[in-house]
């Protein structure tokens, strides 16, 4: 058994094992949150993308306003392409000249650009 501090050989086998692989310790001793932590694996698993869609559709109303989102619910969103069921023609017709503001905070709020473009529809 080793003494004055050496480590044992378990350790070493496992530290040759992560040489081998090419993984090594970060250095920094940084503890991570929870949520940092998934977030980095989210991003890593390339679902990164899907997460903030998600998270975008369920912070609608946040993001547009309790006026839009009472009038226009988000119905899906595929390939940046966000269709929204309208309520009436009036509303609709608000929305289409309001796209391009929309497209911009919805974006802000994700972090990236999910959002190309929206359509309307009668919901």
């Amino acid at each position: 058994m080793p003494g004055n501090g050496e480590r044992g050989s378990s350790w070493d086998g496992w530290h040759r094992e992560r040489v081998r692989k090419g993984r090594r310790d970060s250095g920094s001793g940084a503890v991570l949150s929870i949520a940092a932590a998934l977030s980095r694996w989210v991003e890593s698993t390339g679902r990164g993308a899907r997460f903030a869609e998600a998270q975008l559709l369920a912070d609608w109303e946040k993001i547009v306003g309790e006026s839009v989102a009472k009038h226009a619910k988000p119905l899906r969103l595929e390939r940046g392409r966000l269709v929204l069921g309208v309520t009436d023609p009036v509303w609709r017709h608000q929305l289409f000249f309001m796209r391009e503001e929309l497209v911009g905070k919805l974006n802000r709020s994700a972090g990236r650009k999910l959002v190309r473009e929206i359509v309307l529809t009668g919901a």
